[in-house]
């Protein structure tokens, strides 16, 4: 199937888990990805499992320079961007006595200002791309959502 031919997706996190499981999905639908990821072993290693149509681009979705770079490969490559699919996320647990300031910054600063980071650098991307600017659609993902609802 080609649903999404000639169509560029970025999926942060995709070299593991939920991220590289859509990035195969995607390119199975004529996509070109690029996955993002902090594991520069773990990021080349998954995008030479998914072949051409996977691009490796080392980011942290904390950081504002990383989603700069990021989007200059995006640009540079393929020159708009029509999916954003916002996945990196941690979940590290420990009991309340155990959790300092730094473990939870750690997770605060991935699982939610790298979300809104990531957003908000998907929609000034899709936006250029379009002749008149509308809204963007965004796709979020959770897997410690799988933990906290019964099966």
């Amino acid at each position: 199937m080609t649903r999404l031919a000639n169509k560029t997706a970025v999926i942060t996190g995709g070299s593991t888990g939920i991220g590289f499981e859509t990035a195969k999905q995607f390119i199975a639908q004529g996509a070109r990805v690029i996955i993002t990821g902090q594991n520069e072993t773990r990021l080349n290693a998954a995008a030479d499992a998914l072949g051409e149509n996977a691009i490796p681009v080392k980011a942290d979705v904390r950081s504002l320079a990383d989603l700069d770079h990021l989007a200059a490969q995006v640009e540079a490559t393929f020159g708009k961007l029509d999916i954003l699919f916002a996945n990196a996320g941690i979940g590290y647990f420990a009991t309340i006595e155990q959790v300092d300031e730094a473990f939870y910054d750690n997770q605060f600063d991935i699982n939610v200002k790298g979300v809104f980071l990531t957003k908000k650098f998907g929609s000034v991307r899709v936006a250029s791309a379009l002749p008149k600017p509308r809204p963007s659609r965004t796709a979020f993902s959770d897997y410690l959502c799988t933990l906290l609802v019964p099966q």
